[in-house]
């Protein structure tokens, strides 16, 4: 149930923060930007 919790946090983050997650996104892991829309690799 806490992954539930945690996916709600995730889309509240990028309902307000769009870019603030494809940057985390690519801290995480530099491979998901590209389902993300860009960087700069």
């Amino acid at each position: 149930m806490e992954d539930q919790l945690a996916l709600e946090c995730i889309k509240e983050f990028i309902k307000y923060n769009p870019i603030g997650i494809v940057s985390l996104l690519h801290i995480l892991n530099p491979e998901a930007v590209i389902i993300g829309g860009g960087g700069s690799m």
